[in-house]
């Protein structure tokens, strides 16, 4: 495959990273894009979308276009995106949210290893079988198959897909050394960042690097207005980004149909060379971050 045959945006698909905060509208910007759509949803919130374009007719989504299930453990998930990689009838699959899905697959894995006796088995409290290391690796394992079949999804079957993810601000304290003539000297420095919510740390700042579009979305309010909007750069606090030309830094986008707002700019893709390094700043980031897990 050419570089110059491949494209992204306009009638080609798009991978799509939506992080934020609890209510900043992730859901229902998701449910804006091309129909028929389909939700794989983890958290049982579909009432919430239905509910928002039932009272605003004017934006023009189609409920009948979307269809989803709701995923109460992680298996049927895997069998689901199986399926559609063999056959998908949608022009969209929004996976809702990741949060929940994390909590899934270490669910999951601990169910296995009920199973188990022996070193694999775990500790066990009463009828509690608590979590252990072999767990979020198991999230990492599953959350890398979850991504290659998506990716799968995207090029085989040309459908859009989207993410959501919500984002908490932790505090930590992170030792450094620092030598001198006198020796060498360990100090701690307190940190903050906002990261995409998932359980174990290693995983969060990994997934924003396997997406074309990573938008943050949150709410302002002033006056008693409450505003929508939509960041698409890295703005040192959260990863953020987009792949093309002429998108605004941050998008307002209250009261508006969010993909008939932003479909205009997928028309002009940055160049690789941009896109590349943009992806390595934002790898340079994960590497910092995780040297200091």
């Amino acid at each position: 495959m050419r570089l110059s045959d491949y494209h992204i945006g306009s009638e080609s698909p798009l991978s799509c990273l939506f992080m934020g905060t609890t209510g900043a509208g992730k859901s229902i910007a998701a449910a804006s894009f091309p129909t028929p759509m389909y939700f794989a949803s983890f958290d049982g919130r579909m009432g919430s979308v239905a509910n928002f374009y039932r009272a605003h007719p004017e934006l023009g989504v189609n409920l009948e276009a979307i269809e989803f299930d709701h995923f109460e453990t992680f298996g049927p998930f895997i069998d689901k995106l199986d399926e559609l990689e063999r056959s998908c009838p949608y022009k969209t699959l929004v996976i809702d949210p990741l949060t929940t899905l994390c909590s899934k697959i270490i669910s999951y894995n601990i169910g296995f290893r009920k199973g188990i006796k022996g070193k694999g088995a775990g500790k066990v409290r009463g009828k509690i079988l608590f979590s252990g290391p072999e767990d979020y690796g198991a999230e990492i394992s599953g959350m890398r198959q979850i991504l290659d079949n998506l990716e799968i999804i995207k090029m085989q079957q040309r459908v859009n897909i989207i993410l959501t993810a919500h984002i908490v601000t932790v505090s930590y304290n992170s030792a450094n050394k620092i030598k001198s003539e006198d020796g060498e000297t360990v100090t701690s420095e307190q940190k903050t960042e906002r990261l995409i919510v998932t359980e174990g740390r290693k995983l969060a700042p990994k997934i924003p690097l396997t997406f074309d579009e990573v938008y943050n979305f949150y709410v302002e309010s002033s006056f008693g207005r409450v505003e929508y909007k939509v960041r698409t750069y890295n703005d040192g606090d959260v990863i953020a980004r987009t792949s093309f030309s002429g998108v605004p830094g941050d998008i307002e986008w209250s009261h508006k149909n969010f993909y008939n707002l932003i479909k205009p700019y997928f028309s002009e893709p940055k160049s690789p060379e941009v896109i590349q390094e943009e992806k390595q700043i934002i790898s340079n980031e994960v590497s910092a971050d995780e040297s200091s897990f």
